[in-house]
């Protein structure tokens, strides 16, 4: 299985989507991507946000 969001999942107006293996290696990808959106730090709120939007697919990466 593997992990994947969409910057839209989280009430973002971006097509952005990324998957991964673990959701450790997606949580950098995640982070990478917050920066083109200002966030050089994300808040706790948005971190809660992103964790929970987080889908498992069945779908190898």
């Amino acid at each position: 299985m593997t992990k994947s969001i969409r910057c839209s999942d989280v009430g973002v107006d971006c097509e952005w989507r990324a998957a991964a293996k673990t959701e450790g290696e997606l949580m950098v990808m995640v982070e990478n991507h917050a920066k083109a959106h200002g966030y050089f730090e994300m808040p706790d709120d948005l971190l809660l946000r992103v964790r929970s939007a987080i889908r498992e697919d069945t779908a190898n990466v």
